[in-house]
């Protein structure tokens, strides 16, 4: 397997080993320890055992007499720690245990972090920071956190440079009638099925629908209710799953002038559970439940938590 040289030789001349594939280096002791170095085709790989018996070896690193990293016998990985117990653990000086992970580029929009994988590899996450586009030297970036369905990323939460943050597919929706009709009963729902005509200024995950919201996930939802009446009694209560939750008491009120009305309420939906409006009124009016097409009222709401 090659030749052999002494300390003295290797210190003026440099140590070459050829050979063909297999272990082209192996290193050993009287007690049986081993280091082996062997090629393979394209492979390179490295052996380690420090007592020959297959058992609780641990490979380190040392550097100016002290030891940097470390292998231990499950695969566990320390870099200045050694008594590794995750797969890597980083250790550094006090207030700098980091790990950097640098741009590869040097104009904005790139993006640099860690995708999670099953044991498939299938991509089931990913945290990101990613460089604007005018940020380069600035030390300005975005942190997005991605989950996965089949695969596919999606960002579900992004903090900004100044740390705002912004869920773009939390359950969220605002939206008001766009007429104002005179109801054929003194009490009905609020749904485009009673002949109201409702638009949406957003809705982000399209769970609004006719007057009735439909939560896609459970949780605590906070809902806003506002509205404008004119010369008359009117009330709006929030139904959910078509039983009365919480109403609006009227103040009495009856002289010819306008009246805004507004109330907020915090529900738990779990996931399909809907919430309706249901106006009640007494008297005559053509603004029973007046809103404006959003200029005087609303219906709105999100997810808290």
């Amino acid at each position: 397997m090659g030749k052999s040289k002494d300390l003295a030789t290797l210190k003026d001349n440099p140590l070459s080993i050829s050979g063909p594939n297999g272990d082209i280096l192996n290193v050993s002791s009287t007690t049986g320890s081993e280091f082996a170095m062997r090629v393979d085709g394209n492979e390179v790989s490295f052996k380690a055992d420090a007592d020959n018996d297959d058992n609780d070896t641990v490979m380190t690193f040392d550097l100016d007499n002290s030891e940097k990293m470390r292998i231990d016998t499950t695969g566990k990985v320390g870099i200045g720690d050694t008594t590794p117990s995750d797969g890597l653990t980083v250790k550094g000086d006090t207030g700098h245990d980091t790990i950097a992970i640098k741009y590869s580029g040097t104009s904005g929009g790139h993006k640099s972090g860690f995708i999670f994988k099953d044991f498939r590899g299938q991509t089931n996450a990913g945290i990101y920071n990613n460089l604007e586009n005018d940020a380069v030297g600035t030390e300005a970036a975005n942190m997005e956190f991605h989950t996965a369905n089949g695969g596919t990323l999606t960002k579900q939460m992004n903090i900004s440079k100044h740390g705002y943050i912004n869920m773009p597919n939390q359950p969220a929706f605002y939206a008001y009638t766009t007429n104002d009709p005179n109801p054929a009963s003194a009490s009905e729902y609020i749904t485009g099925g009673a002949g109201w005509n409702w638009a949406e200024a957003y809705d982000q995950t399209n769970s609004f629908s006719n007057g009735t919201f439909t939560a896609p996930i459970g949780g605590r939802y906070y809902f806003s209710i506002m509205w404008n009446r004119l010369a008359v009694q009117s009330r709006i209560s929030v139904r959910k799953n078509n039983s009365f939750y919480l109403r609006w008491e009227p103040t009495g009120r009856t002289d010819d002038t306008w009246e805004s009305m507004h109330y907020s309420c915090m529900v738990y939906l779990a996931a399909n559970d809907w919430v309706s409006l249901f106006g009640e009124y007494s008297g005559t009016s053509s603004h029973p439940f007046h809103m404006g097409s959003g200029t005087w009222g609303h219906f709105g709401g999100y997810l808290i938590a």
